[in-house]
């Protein structure tokens, strides 16, 4: 789901589930966008979250302190072994899927950590 919403939105999906020593990143896309008066290619690393009820709370909650410092050095690592790092632009994000499988709601928290 969180796949099909980036890439309707202009996203091209470049790794699902990447691991390295550090961690996991659900999933790493990337979008042309406009940062000052320029077109840049901008790194999106994203944290996708699926709640179907509200026992455990709201998905971002799950992305802590502890969480995000991990995604930021899988994301630097993951920048560094394919001769990015210092060259594009970097997001980190989180996608909250919350509701049913039939109607989810999809929210897209840009640049949130």
């Amino acid at each position: 789901m969180a796949g099909m919403f980036l890439k309707k939105h202009g996203f091209a999906l470049v790794e699902n589930n990447y691991r390295n020593k550090h961690g996991e990143i659900d999933i790493i896309a990337i979008k042309y966008k406009t940062i000052g008066g320029k077109v840049e290619l901008v790194y999106h690393f994203l944290e996708v979250k699926l709640r179907l009820s509200d026992s455990y709370g709201p998905g971002r909650q799950a992305v802590g302190k502890k969480k995000q410092n991990r995604i930021r050095a899988s994301a630097q690592y993951y920048l560094i072994e394919n001769g990015l790092h210092g060259k594009v632009y970097s997001s980190f994000d989180v996608i909250e899927i919350t509701g049913t499988l039939d109607n989810p709601n999809i929210e897209f928290l840009e640049n949130c950590f």
